[in-house]
C-alpha cells in the first residue's frame, strides 16, 4: 500500500512568517540562509496549490526579512563574526573559513572584512590545533617506518585544508607565534 503525501496547510503571509521565526530561533541563519528556506516553502506551496501567487509571497518573504533584520534576529555581521572566532578555535584556515561563510550566503566583501583581523599568529594556531585534532607531525601517536614520506603526507592533508604552505610548514614543525 502506498503512503499519500498528508497535504500542508494553506501558505499565508502569518504562516510564512511562523515558518520564518521557527529557523531562525533554531539555526544560526544569515540573509540568504532564510530566503532559501522560505523559497522552499513557496515551491512546495506552489506545486500543491496552482492558484497560489508567488509574487505575493515573495513580498512577504522581503518584508519578513526586512523585520527579522531590524529587530535584530538576522544580522549577518555578527554570525559571520562568531563564525570567524569559532572556526580558528577549532582549526580550520583561513581559506576554510570564507568558503564556507560564501557557502552560506555571506557576502565575499563582509566575509573578507572579518577575515581582515585574522593576523598569521592565528592562522598557524589554528594550523596547530587541526595537527593535534588529526594527529599529524609531533602530535603523531604512531611509530612512522618512512618518516619523510609521512612528513609529506601530514604536508599535504594540511594543504588541503587550506593552509599556506609555510604556515603548514611551521606547523609541523612546532613553532609557535609569528
Amino acid at each position: 500500500m502506498k503512503k499519500t503525501k498528508k497535504a500542508l496547510p494553506p501558505l499565508t503571509e502569518a504562516r510564512l512568517q511562523a515558518l520564518a521565526l521557527r529557523y531562525i530561533s533554531r539555526y544560526a541563519a544569515t540573509i540568504a540562509m532564510l530566503e532559501r528556506v522560505l523559497a522552499n516553502h513557496i515551491r512546495k506551496a506552489q506545486q500543491q496549490d496552482a492558484a497560489f501567487s508567488s509574487s505575493a509571497a515573495q513580498g512577504w518573504v522581503a518584508a519578513i526579512i526586512t523585520k527579522y533584520t531590524a529587530e535584530g534576529w538576522l544580522n549577518d555581521a555578527a554570525l559571520a563574526e562568531r563564525w570567524v572566532a569559532n572556526s580558528l578555535q577549532t582549526g580550520h584556515s583561513r581559506r576554510a573559513i570564507q568558503q564556507r561563510l560564501q557557502h552560506k550566503g555571506v557576502a565575499k566583501a563582509l566575509a573578507e572584512e572579518k577575515l581582515q583581523g585574522v593576523a598569521d599568529a592565528d592562522d598557524l594556531a589554528a594550523a596547530h590545533i587541526f595537527a593535534r585534532k588529526k594527529r599529524l607531525g609531533p602530535h603523531r601517536t604512531t611509530a612512522v617506518t618512512d618518516a619523510k614520506k609521512q612528513d609529506a603526507r601530514d604536508l599535504a592533508k594540511l594543504c588541503r585544508a587550506g593552509f599556506g604552505l609555510q604556515t603548514a610548514r611551521r606547523a609541523l614543525a612546532g613553532e609557535e607565534g609569528v
